[in-house]
Formats: C-alpha cells, structure tokens, sequence
C-alpha cells in the first residue's frame, strides 16, 4: 500500500513539473488604432516565446520573457499573437496557444444604400438598413458630416445634406452639415436603418438620394473587454 502511495506521488510530481501555458490573454480584443492593450502569461516549467505577425512599435522583438509577465503594449494595425513553450504538449493547447487585436480607426465613415422610399406617411424619406459601423461592438460617441449621393439624369450628384438614424428602438437621431455633430452613444449595427428625409420637391416617383454616407467617432475608452 505504501509502495502504491509513494508511485502514485512520483506520478504527480512528474506531471505537475511538465511544461505547459497556464494563462494568456491579450486584452482589449479590439482597440482603436495607436491605443493601449495589456498581455499577460503565465507558463509553468518551460521559456515562453511569443511571435506577433504585425507587432507593436514599442515590441521588445528578441527579448527574453519571464514565466509570468503583464505587459502593455500601443498597437497600429491588426495583430495576432502565438504564444509557445518548447517541450509542451503541442495538440492540446499546452505548448501553443494564440490570441488576436483587431485595430479600428476612431474616425470611421460608413456608406448604406436607402432602397426603401415612402412619401405617403407623415415624414417622406427613403430608408435602408446600416452596416456595423465597428467591428467589435465599440460605441459611436458622435456622426457628423452627412452627405447623400444622387442620380440627377446621367450624372451623380454628391450633396451635404440631414441624414438620420433609427434605433432598433425607433429613436432617431439626425444630423445636418455642418456644426459638432450629434452625440449617439451607442453600438451602431445592423439593427439601425439609414434615412434621408425627402426635400419638398423630392418624391418616390422622381429622383431621390440612393445612398447616405456619415462619418462617426468612436469612443475608445468604451470598447470591450475580452471575457475571462
């Protein structure tokens, strides 16, 4: 019974001294271009190695990591991060583990087509569904800057004109050229539609804008953080 005792303790001893990752996590996953993210290891038994295909420009390149480090890094472009250790077990996420940044530019514009034209309600506009202004659920802090393109015979016409958006819950928010913009404060998707209201010359069975496009900051200090 002893003997059994004493092997099973070796068995643990020798598993437990094995190289393998423990932790890692490169957070936020998506940050504005030029902003802050933190990357944290913990490697037990074995030299971690880490290799970025677009690193940061403060990135220590060849220099040694610890087997527990954070570190804070300002990225400009997308990146994706490989974290080894030699000996590990390869296949079972041990030895290798990968973590990704998506890099968004904080002034974004975004185009969408308003197909869907109704000058018989209380309000004439045409209307079309938004694209996801960011791509990681970073909220719209302000759009400013709206302008509609517009088929006038054979000519396109690019005109700064009020452009709105709807909420999935039917608030509206619009803005006119010019000034500060309108404060939005939301992730702005799929979910919201694009309208430009109609001028009074305008109808369905005439010329009207086709497309609107509005320029957006995004709030960078509101982005998500990756989950444990």
């Amino acid at each position: 019974m002893g003997h059994r005792a004493a092997l099973s303790g070796l068995l643990f001893v020798a598993a437990s001294c094995k190289p393998g990752i423990k932790a890692f996590n490169v957070d936020p996953p998506c940050v504005c271009k030029g902003s802050e993210i933190t990357v944290s290891w913990t490697v037990a038994h074995g030299t971690p190695h880490i290799e970025v295909d677009h690193p940061p420009d403060d990135w220590p390149g060849d220099q040694p990591f610890k087997s527990c480090e954070t570190r804070k890094y300002h990225v400009q472009e997308n990146a994706n991060f490989v974290l080894t250790v030699p000996g590990a077990n390869q296949a079972n996420g041990d030895g290798r583990r990968q973590q990704s940044v998506n890099v968004i530019v904080k002034d974004a514009a975004a185009s969408a087509n308003a197909p869907t034209c109704d000058d018989k309600g209380a309000v004439h506009m045409v209307s079309g569904p938004m694209p996801t202004v960011s791509s990681c659920g970073a909220p719209v802090a302000r759009m400013h800057d709206p302008s509609v393109q517009k088929t006038v015979g054979d000519q396109v016409e690019n005109q700064t004109r009020r452009v709105c958006l709807l909420d999935p819950g039917n608030v509206q928010y619009c803005v006119d050229p010019g000034g500060t913009g309108t404060p939005i404060g939301a992730v702005v998707d799929g979910a919201w539609k694009i309208q430009i209201p109609l001028t009074s010359d305008e109808s369905c069975d005439g010329a009207v804008p086709g497309m609107a496009t509005v320029k957006f900051d995004i709030d960078c200090d509101k982005v998500p953080h990756r989950k444990s």
